[in-house]
């Protein structure tokens, strides 16, 4: 069964049109369906906001993603500042 978090609806629905893909990076594979990332063999636990940062840099690889396209694609009805995107990002 595929786990989807409700409480990114704009995620869930972008997840719902694609089909199932694993993305790998580096040592790292990230499972966006089922909101898993994995370093070598281990499981890496983020927070729900830090993991859907990193499945929308993920998915766009190679190309520049703004710091306005990040605020809007993961906190898209709710304003929030630039250093709670950095928390984000370091974590």
């Amino acid at each position: 069964m595929t786990k989807t978090r409700t409480d990114f609806p704009e995620v869930a629905q972008e997840l719902q049109s694609q089909p199932h893909e694993i993305l790998h990076f580096g040592t790292c594979r990230l499972d966006p369906q089922n909101e898993q990332l994995w370093r070598d063999q281990q499981a890496v636990r983020l927070t729900g906001k830090a993991f859907a940062v990193l499945r929308h840099l993920a998915s766009r690889p190679s190309q520049l993603v703004s710091k306005r396209e990040l605020l809007r694609a993961v906190w898209a009805d709710t304003v929030v500042s630039h250093s709670t995107l950095t928390s984000c990002i370091k974590e």
